[in-house]
């Protein structure tokens, strides 16, 4: 009887996902725009990581998806900060289902963008990776100069969307509830954030309330800590940066500092 029971639990979890993965489909499909601002859609588009993320609607006390990153990786002298970022957040959703063999090229992207006449903000990469994608480190390196030949006979790692989480005007109370409610699904958030120019020699393992000022630095939001009412944020400074390349920071001071925020809709779960 156990197993009977057991089988039929499995078959309705395995129902209830495949039901829920139709539906993100079918919504998919309906949207024809690139990037999705609309809150209303957000849990519709947004995808649930298996054995990761959760449809509790209780709020969970933390989530961490750190453990399931790539390393943290030092800017080149070349690298633009956001592409870096972009693409590791999406390493995170291939290397889930493919042994973390798989680094992205940076470089790929903010050189293209470059050969356009265009600065490589969020809005910017996150539309080449709808359009156009990146491609493997091995064929483009870190830090590349130029691009080779070897890019237009390889594989192109695209997203199928992304959802506009947030903005600088959005309340703190917001941000914090869509930056959450996306990581107990198991979604990294891309976050900017405003900062003084001394951002990238942290060594502090908290970003206190006056690290404020007029740059914007790109950083993976990748967990949170409801009794300790922090977020942790994963750098692109490498491992001497805060705490091993992550650092956290209240509920409050990102409330403040956040300007945007987005998620990542990848192919793989479509």
């Amino acid at each position: 009887m156990k197993s009977i029971g057991l089988s039929l639990l499995l078959t309705l979890v395995f129902f209830q996902t495949s039901l829920a993965q139709q539906i993100r489909f079918k919504s998919a499909q309906r949207v024809t725009q690139i990037g999705v601002a609309d809150p209303k859609m957000f849990d519709d588009l947004m995808v649930m990581v298996p054995e990761i993320g959760s449809h509790s609607r209780n709020v969970l006390e933390r989530q961490n998806l750190k453990p399931f990153m790539m390393p943290v990786r030092q800017l080149g002298f070349r690298g633009d900060d956001m592409c870096y970022t972009l693409t590791s957040c999406l390493e995170y959703y291939l290397n889930l289902k493919k042994n973390y063999k798989i680094n992205l090229s940076p470089d790929y992207i903010s050189l293209n963008l470059a050969a356009a006449g265009r600065a490589p903000s969020a809005k910017d990469v996150l539309n080449f990776l709808v359009k156009d994608g990146t491609v493997n480190a091995a064929i483009l390196p870190y830090d590349a100069g130029e691009i080779t030949n070897a890019v237009f006979a390889t594989q192109k790692y695209k997203i199928n969307n992304f959802l506009f989480l947030f903005n600088g005007s959005t309340r703190t109370m917001q941000k914090t509830f869509e930056t959450k409610k996306a990581l107990i699904r198991g979604n990294p958030v891309i976050v900017e954030l405003q900062s003084d120019d001394k951002v990238t020699s942290f060594r502090e393992h908290e970003w206190g309330p006056g690290r404020s000022g007029d740059y914007r630095y790109s950083f993976i939001v990748v967990g949170f800590d409801e009794v300790a009412k922090t977020f942790e944020l994963r750098s692109n400074f490498g491992n001497d940066w805060a705490n091993n390349g992550y650092i956290h920071i209240s509920y409050d001071t990102f409330g403040q500092l956040a300007t945007n925020g987005y998620v990542m809709i990848p192919e793989e779960y479509y």
